[in-house]
């Protein structure tokens, strides 16, 4: 604004000057012919920069808003990456419970296929009963431990995520910084 103003102070200054020659040219007469016609191309040098400030003044005005209106998305953004970020962290927290009771419970199925093992030594009833237990708990088994695996690659895409978004969030850093230097 102390610019602008400024520059209105330099350009009436230049019409006072491009008027003061004008004066002088007519009250000189003909002799003063040479002066009019400087006096008169100081005046529209001096009308040209009018209008160029004035263009001036609404470009910084545009980018102004054009700036405050980025500041604001770009703050908007940085905060949806930022739930994003909890978001992901939570449903991290949240598989890796969920991997660890399969853990548990894999476990506990090899329990109960090791004790039905010894129990089919004693009888050869017994051992059939133990043989389908057996069998039931492999198939339990091998479904647990596909689900096991698919969770497992869920965490490893969850963490992918994680990175991506902690890039972006860094991203975000680094662009708010870079707004900032034009915002001063």
């Amino acid at each position: 604004m102390r610019g602008q103003w400024q520059l209105w102070q330099q350009l009436h200054g230049k019409f006072r000057l491009a008027l003061n020659a004008s004066i002088e040219a007519a009250r000189v007469g003909e002799q003063g012919k040479g002066f009019a016609v400087v006096a008169h191309e100081v005046r529209e040098l001096a009308e040209q920069s009018k209008e160029s400030a004035g263009q001036i003044a609404e470009l910084v005005y545009a980018i102004r808003q054009e700036t405050v209106q980025t500041v604001s998305l770009m703050e908007a953004g940085t905060k949806e990456v930022d739930e994003g970020i909890h978001a992901v962290n939570a449903a991290g927290a949240s598989f890796e419970q969920i991997r660890c009771s399969i853990d548990g419970v894999v476990r506990q199925i090899q329990e109960v296929t090791a004790a039905s093992e010894q129990m089919s030594a004693s009888t050869e009833q017994a051992a059939s009963s133990v043989h389908v237990i057996s069998e039931i708990a492999d198939a339990s088994t091998a479904g647990t431990q596909q689900v096991a695996a698919a969770l497992e690659e869920q965490l490893a895409s969850m963490d992918e995520m994680n990175q991506a978004a902690s890039l972006l969030s860094a991203k975000s850093g680094e662009l708010q910084n870079l707004i900032g230097k034009f915002l001063v």
